[in-house]
């Protein structure tokens, strides 16, 4: 790239961005940076675009390539597809007294994180079951 093209770069790069701010993000109660902030990105936006090109796409990039050159077989993995996986899954509580004790409204809950609203079990029940 010519040093004229990597300026233009640049420069599109900030009058897309001044765009973007006075159409699209105006209409937004944002926290603005100060004209200090501003003055310093544009300062060391010219080590900055080469350093994060580097580090987000020029490093990924020979990743990707060295991963498949190198792996061979990728492996595929089901994802689970919702209702039927969640079906029948038991919810596990640990109940910890020192921290219920000290925080009464927030006990420990450790349940599956795709379970439906309707299986969950106040802890104050599951506490019942356990002292039986």
């Amino acid at each position: 790239m010519t040093i004229f093209g990597y300026f233009w770069e640049i420069l599109f790069f900030w009058i897309a961005e001044l765009v973007l701010w006075k159409t699209l993000l105006c209409q937004f109660e944002l926290t603005h940076a100060s004209c200090c902030n501003w003055f310093v990105i544009v300062l060391f936006s010219p080590i900055l675009f080469p350093l994060s090109n580097l580090c987000f796409y020029i490093i990924p990039t020979i990743d990707c390539l060295l991963h498949v050159t190198f792996v061979g077989e990728l492996n595929y993995i089901c994802a689970p597809k919702g209702d039927q996986q969640r079906k029948g899954k038991v919810i596990e509580f640990s109940f910890d007294r020192e921290q219920t004790d000290a925080n009464a409204d927030a006990p420990l809950l450790k349940a599956d994180a795709n379970a439906d609203a309707g299986d969950h079990v106040s802890v104050r029940e599951s506490s019942a079951r356990e002292s039986r």
